[in-house]
């Protein structure tokens, strides 16, 4: 989302018209949010301002969190949802907005966030930890080109530090 407040006049990304004036997306987030039975910022750049919050971007983009507030709650108290990746799988993006059509029906308790408001139940485990190729890593036996059945650790792979259900 870009940054509209750091220009004294202009803007970066108009989503429409209003009474003769354009309607910039800062805008009509915050005006939406405030009705919204739930936020869910799908993506990393909606989650946390991916590549464009990148230092030097002119246009000073950010996720949802930073527009809205960290500590922001929806009208029926449930936080915004965070589901980063680029894009998330669309199973997880189905899945967690039945989860929360559930949930304000009552059917189901909250669903649980981590310290990023990131759904435990994808974003809960490190890749590694359930990946099938871990027990090469742990022997230290990692692949040297692709196409290989080893740990491509050393190809690139994230799976020590990402938190996300990929290997699933």
């Amino acid at each position: 989302v870009p940054n509209e407040e750091m220009l004294n006049e202009g803007f970066w990304c108009a989503i429409g018209e209003e009474n003769g004036e354009e309607l910039t997306l800062t805008e009509a987030l915050k005006r939406l949010a405030s009705h919204a039975a739930a936020v869910v910022a799908i993506g990393t750049c909606s989650s946390f301002g991916g590549i464009p919050a990148a230092s030097g971007n002119p246009t000073g983009a950010r996720g949802v969190w930073d527009v809205l507030g960290r500590s922001w709650k929806s009208k029926l108290g449930i936080p915004i949802i965070n589901l980063p990746g680029c894009p998330p799988p669309g199973d997880w993006q189905v899945e967690i907005l039945a989860y929360l059509l559930l949930q304000v029906l009552d059917v189901v308790p909250p669903l649980e966030l981590d310290e990023y408001n990131r759904p435990v139940k994808i974003y809960g485990k490190l890749a590694h930890e359930q990946c099938p190729r871990a027990g090469f890593y742990a022997a230290g036996v990692f692949a040297s080109s692709y196409g290989e059945p080893y740990c491509l650790y050393r190809l690139g792979c994230k799976g020590p530090v990402a938190h996300c259900n990929v290997p699933e």
